[in-house]
């Protein structure tokens, strides 16, 4: 979780809409898989 906390875009207090969103984790995940984190 603390991984998660770390990639969370700065920006998200302003309310990212659900697509954004949606591109934000498929990106996550990404980094995270390649990390072995997952």
């Amino acid at each position: 979780m603390l991984a998660l906390a770390y990639h969370w875009p700065p920006d998200v207090g302003r309310g990212m809409d659900v697509a954004e969103f949606a591109e934000w984790v498929k990106r996550a995940e990404r980094v995270l898989k390649a990390r072995g984190g997952l």
